[in-house]
């Protein structure tokens, strides 16, 4: 689990540095970048691994765990398909920029929500601490 979270992180920056140092002229699929070459990648490995985060929580027959994890697929797969229409289209859609972005908040706030369930948080009302 913390390897997905630091995957979700590593794509973030890199997403990060190529909307920032990428070429002025917009991204195709044939643009050669580097940090958008590893930010492909990383993309890969992180669909890879929301499947592996699925079919554990699914093995653990857990409710939390199988929702969440299906939550943290399906927002790395529209993020995933967003940078597909983004680097498809010229010039590239802002919102499909931002649609990235609110599909890494959404699969970053799974993870860590995934990582409080597994260390046995188990949100409910607070109680008072005697003093």
């Amino acid at each position: 689990m913390p390897i997905a979270g630091l995957a979700v992180v590593i794509q973030f920056v890199l997403g990060m540095w190529t909307n920032v140092y990428g070429p002025a002229g917009g991204f195709t699929s044939n643009t050669s970048f580097p940090a958008l070459d590893w930010h492909y990648m990383v993309g890969d490995i992180l669909g890879v691994l929301a499947i592996l985060v699925v079919i554990f929580s699914v093995v653990a027959r857990r409710k939390e765990y199988i929702g969440l994890s299906v939550v943290v697929l399906a927002a790395v797969l529209v993020a995933g398909f967003a940078g597909a229409v983004f680097v498809g289209s010229t010039p590239n859609n802002p919102t499909d920029s931002i649609v990235m972005a609110l599909a890494f908040l959404v699969a970053f706030a799974g993870l860590i929500a995934y990582g409080f369930f597994l260390r046995g948080f188990v949100p409910g009302p607070m109680t008072a601490v005697a003093a």
